[in-house]
């Protein structure tokens, strides 16, 4: 797997992990799916130990494990790697916590699929 192409989906609803997922792997991007954010936590750390890190991470906020504090955590532990959340629930709360936490752009669900694809690709070629 090219760690320079990889991108994490961390989502705990399985049809949109799955649409996610298949979307970006037909857009050439190598995608490790992560249902929750302990699992993420404990891919990232595993990828550290083998001095791999993802080029981008794309994950829900509310999910099991999740939440500001596994967003900060992420940012902070990937510095310089791009963090796209994803949410059903936008409010203006949440969207300053998550860019004051490091989150480069917040997508409000439902999710307009093909705007997220485009910001990915964009992310991972900078």
């Amino acid at each position: 797997m090219s760690v320079a192409r990889t991108v994490l989906v961390v989502e705990d609803d399985p049809a949109l992990r799955r649409l996610l997922a298949s979307a970006l792997t037909r857009d050439g991007h190598d995608v490790v799916a992560i249902t929750d954010g302990r699992s993420c936590i404990a891919w990232l750390q595993a990828a550290r130990d083998e001095g791999r890190v993802p080029a981008l991470v794309l994950t829900d906020l509310r999910m099991p494990g999740g939440g500001l504090e596994f967003i900060t955590r992420i940012c902070r532990g990937l510095p310089g790697v791009p963090v796209l959340l994803m949410t059903a629930f936008g409010d203006s709360a949440s969207h300053a916590g998550a860019r004051l936490a490091g989150v480069r752009q917040v997508f409000d669900k439902p999710l307009d699929v093909d705007l997220l694809r485009a910001r990915v690709a964009e992310l991972v070629a900078a």
